[in-house]
């Protein structure tokens, strides 16, 4: 076993892009040869048996034509949705339907996220447009005031705590009276 396990190539793959997307498998045995030969047969074959009412050919012809859909389609009527009252008005048309029947509760459930997410879309493309005016109503009424005002205030750097301070003034005790001087002030 001279091949590592997990990672048998280099990185990089000089020998080409992989394996090409949506390719078969390589038949493996001789049996799905065959199989895949008289397939057409084999269908044929299933399908007389389920017209003389054989119940299991009857029951994989039906499993291959009619395929159990995942969702249905919801149709309701809805408004124009633009801002956060259309969404308010809208969840209130999918509670009148689950009252009046016309909706399921999962189906409900489905258009309360479906109207959930499209409000959290409205919301942040508000919250940008803001963001947008507020900016350019500071740079418009700025003239470098609020530039001036940030290069003066203070910084973090330039407050002390009192842990910082009492810290310094027990180093400052506990020189002798000659050192005192001597000792940098932070």
């Amino acid at each position: 076993m001279d091949k590592p396990r997990g990672r048998p190539f280099q990185p990089g793959n000089k020998y080409g892009r992989g394996r090409p997307k949506q390719s078969r498998n390589k038949e493996k045995s001789e049996e799905q040869r065959i199989l895949a030969e008289y397939a057409p047969h084999l269908t044929r074959k299933c399908i007389a048996l389920a017209m003389k009412g054989d119940r299991t050919a009857l029951r994989l012809c039906m499993d291959r034509i009619s395929v159990p859909r995942r969702d249905s389609y919801i149709q309701m009527n809805l408004p124009p949705i633009k801002s956060a009252r259309d969404i308010d008005r809208a969840a209130e048309k999918v509670t009148e339907a689950i009252r009046r029947g016309a909706l399921t509760p999962s189906e409900a459930e489905t258009m309360m996220k479906l109207l959930e997410a499209r409000s959290r879309v409205i919301e942040r493309a508000d919250l940008e447009q803001r963001l947008e005016n507020l900016e350019r109503a500071v740079s418009d009424t700025d003239n470098g005031w609020l530039s001036d005002r940030m290069q003066a205030a203070p910084t973090l750097a330039d407050h002390k705590t009192d842990s910082q301070q009492t810290v310094h003034e027990s180093k400052i005790s506990s020189c002798p009276d000659s050192t005192v001087s001597d000792y940098p002030k932070e």
